[in-house]
């Protein structure tokens, strides 16, 4: 059965199906011609924005997800800026051992380099949002980590006596 709706939010152009398929062909020629002068800074830029933006709807998701661990936003940052990570690590003031770590996520980032990164990056992207992709992290790691639990209810001397409700 044919569907015979017609779109209203876009005017319809008139067009035969030859002259829409020509009209569509100049232009992607066009689009693409116009993709050649983006410069360098332009790209980053947008890509930049992009990763912000898919940030925010994954934190906004309320989930967890191993694709959005604060590493793998390093990663793509790294690749975005198209520079290595040893000359990032230099423009961040961190020490190359230190920066690896946190890359390949050994090691949880602090305050003071979310910061760094929200000033490298033109405070594109924010410490606040940084922070939230890697508090969110913590949080899984908080709640699983049953051995630590242990050994730390045990070094606690007058625990409270509560009766719960």
């Amino acid at each position: 059965m044919k569907d015979n709706r017609k779109e209203y939010s876009i005017p319809h152009h008139g067009l035969s199906e030859k002259q829409k398929n020509k009209a569509d062909a100049e232009l992607r020629l066009l689009r693409f011609e116009s993709l050649k002068n983006v410069s360098q800074n332009q790209k980053i830029y947008a890509d930049l924005i992009s990763l912000k933006y898919s940030l925010l709807d994954y934190l906004d998701l309320g989930i967890y997800s191993e694709e959005y661990l604060f590493s793998e936003f390093l990663k793509k940052y790294v690749s975005i800026i198209n520079i290595t990570k040893r000359k990032l690590a230099e423009d961040l003031g961190i020490h190359e051992t230190k920066f690896s770590r946190i890359i390949n996520n050994k090691e949880n980032p602090n305050l003071a380099l979310l910061y760094r990164i929200e000033e490298h990056s033109s405070k594109l992207l924010p410490a606040s949002l940084l922070w939230q992709l890697v508090s969110k992290k913590m949080l899984v790691e908080i709640d699983a980590n049953k051995a630590e639990k242990k050994k730390q209810s045990k070094l606690v001397k007058n625990k409270l006596k509560l009766k719960s409700a």
